[in-house]
């Protein structure tokens, strides 16, 4: 009887970048979810800094600049909620994952 071995080819193996990415994505250690929330908030703060700058800008010109005054509420909401939710929580709870002892 033969026997059929899977030869790996270096196209199907996983590089090492890949598989640092992997191992740090699905990590269990403490220190590396922590500096993924820190992370996080980092992409939470540029996607909230176009919000700011445009309320901003309405505020400074005192031109309309939005069509309607209720899209100048909806633009400082967005900004508030993705701030709070999206950038202090998770950046303060990286912050503690990284400082804390195992």
């Amino acid at each position: 009887m033969h026997t059929i071995t899977a030869r790996r080819t270096a196209r199907t193996q996983p590089t090492k970048v890949t598989h640092r990415l992997a191992r740090f994505v699905y990590s269990t250690n403490h220190k590396d979810i922590g500096t993924m929330y820190l992370i996080f908030a980092i992409v939470a703060v540029s996607s909230a800094v176009p919000f700011d700058d445009d309320a901003r800008r309405a505020d400074v010109s005192g031109l309309q600049i939005f069509a309607e005054p209720h899209t100048y509420n909806v633009f400082v909401t967005g900004h508030g909620l993705i701030m709070v939710f999206f950038m202090i929580m998770p950046a303060m709870i990286g912050a503690l994952a990284i400082g804390s002892r195992p």
